[in-house]
């Protein structure tokens, strides 16, 4: 930091007494009778020791994180593929669902056209030129491919984590097309939003 550089020169005992501070172990009537840029150095030292107890913290509730999303995530054989439930939620509140299969030393990952087969009964077809690129934007966003319907990605063993985040992320963008159907939405791409009425043509 730079203020820390500008007042920290020959003042080693000051130093001490900044941490000393920091830590309550000097009251704050000891800063009345000394030069003003001695009591900003304190400050500093008093601030640079609360980030690092909060980074510690954050580390530590990190932790807790990864272990809450190992124990929420449960796998299941289904014939040649693993079915991964993960703790991510759809619209319906229904957990996100991914399907693993290993070929030829690498894998496959797909949510097994599930998204898009729901918007379509949901009455959000992507048939249009429009749709279709902001569907394909969507997806190449995240390096997800379309094939047949289902929305897949390759992985390695080294970049599996990675494919699988991008790959769950993809799912809930797409998802969220839902509210480009009939009647969720009529107007987009600047234009004022409204409930949609049957007389009101689709712009999308």
């Amino acid at each position: 930091m730079s203020a820390a550089g500008e007042v920290s020169v020959g003042r080693g005992i000051d130093a001490e007494r900044g941490v000393e501070a920091a830590e309550g172990r000097v009251g704050a009537s000891a800063d009345q009778d000394r030069p003003q840029s001695e009591r900003v150095f304190r400050v500093v030292i008093w601030s640079d020791w609360g980030d690092c107890h909060v980074i510690q913290e954050m580390h530590a509730l990190l932790d807790r994180y990864v272990a809450w999303l190992r124990d929420k995530t449960t796998l299941r054989q289904v014939g040649d593929w693993v079915e991964v439930s993960t703790p991510y939620l759809d619209r319906h509140n229904d957990y996100l669902l991914i399907y693993a299969k290993r070929v030829n030393g690498h894998y496959i990952l797909t949510d097994d056209g599930f998204v898009l087969g729901d918007l379509e009964q949901s009455g959000c077809k992507l048939e249009s030129p429009k749709r279709q690129s902001l569907l394909k934007m969507t997806l190449n966003g995240f390096g997800i491919q379309l094939n047949q319907g289902r929305l897949e990605v390759r992985a390695s063993a080294d970049d599996f984590a990675h494919k699988k985040h991008n790959l769950v992320q993809a799912m809930l963008a797409v998802n969220d097309m839902f509210y480009l159907a009939e009647p969720m939405l009529t107007c987009v791409n600047g234009e004022a939003c409204r409930m949609a009425r049957r007389d009101v043509p689709e712009v999308l």
